[in-house]
C-alpha cells in the first residue's frame, strides 16, 4: 500500500498498537508526501485523549475484500492543530485480514446505533433499534431510520453484556419492511469488521452460551397421557 492511494476525507479507524482494542474514527485530511499524512480527529475524542509524539497507532481501512491495516507514528504538530494530527506512515507494516461466516442466533433486544459521521458533530444522534439476531460475524436489526446504506460504517452497542462494550460494523443490506405489525420501517443487516481472532472466538462462545440459556428457559407443556 502507498499513501497516495488514500483519498482526502477517507474514513479510517485507529487503535493503540498493543492497546486495549478500542477503535476511534478519523478521516484523512491531507497527504503530505510518501511518508507523512494528516488526519481529522472527532470532537469528542480531542476532549478526552491526547496522543503524544511517538505513539504507535494501528490504522484500519475497511474495504470490500477485507480490512487493510497499517501502522503510523504520531508526529509533533502545531499547537493550533487541536483537531488534526500528523502521522508518519510505516510502509512495511501493511497487511490485510479476511472475513469469516458464522451461525446466527435469534435474540430480540434493544441496541444503540451511531454512524461514523456522528462522531464529528457536537450533538450526535443515537438510533435506538430492535435487534433480531446476532452471530460472531454480525447482527440484524430493525430501525425507523432509512438512511443506512450498504458500505456505511456504524458503532453498535447492546443492552446486554457481550465480549466488548461496543462494535464497529459495516452495513450490508437495508430493506424496507412491508409488514406493518413492526413499529420499525427498515430491516438492517450489518457485519462486525474489527474483531480480533481471540474476540471472535469469545463471541462464538458467548452466542452458544446464550443459546443454552434460552433453551433452558423454554418450558414445554406436559403431554397428557391417553
Amino acid at each position: 500500500m502507498k499513501l497516495n492511494n488514500l483519498k482526502i476525507r477517507e474514513k479510517l479507524l485507529i487503535r493503540l498498537s498493543g492497546g486495549d482494542g478500542r477503535e476511534f474514527p478519523v478521516r484523512v485530511d491531507e497527504v503530505k508526501s510518501k511518508n507523512f499524512f494528516f488526519i481529522d480527529l472527532p470532537i469528542a475524542l480531542t476532549r478526552v485523549i491526547r496522543f503524544k509524539p511517538g505513539t504507535e497507532l494501528d490504522f484500519l481501512n475497511i474495504k470490500p475484500d477485507g480490512i487493510h491495516i497499517f501502522n503510523g507514528i504520531v508526529q509533533p504538530s502545531d499547537k493550533d492543530d487541536n483537531f488534526r494530527m500528523k502521522i508518519f506512515f510505516v510502509e512495511d507494516s501493511y497487511r490485510k485480514v479476511q472475513r469469516r461466516y458464522f451461525f446466527r442466533l435469534e435474540l430480540f433486544s434493544k441496541c444503540k446505533v451511531k454512524n461514523f459521521s456522528q462522531f464529528f458533530t457536537s450533538q450526535p444522534v443515537i438510533d435506538i433499534c430492535s435487534m433480531n439476531n446476532i452471530s460472531a460475524g454480525g447482527v440484524c436489526f430493525n430501525t425507523n431510520i432509512g438512511y443506512y446504506v450498504p458500505g456505511e460504517h456504524i458503532y453498535l452497542t447492546f443492552e446486554f453484556k457481550t465480549v466488548l462494550p461496543g462494535y464497529w460494523c459495516e452495513i450490508i443490506e437495508s430493506t424496507e419492511i412491508e409488514d406493518r405489525k413492526f413499529q420499525e420501517s427498515y430491516k438492517i443487516r450489518a457485519k462486525f469488521i474489527l474483531l480480533t481472532e481471540k474476540e471472535t472466538e469469545s463471541m462464538v462462545e458467548f452466542i452458544f452460551t446464550k443459546q443454552r440459556e434460552l433453551l433452558k428457559e423454554m418450558k414445554l407443556d406436559p403431554v397428557d397421557e391417553l
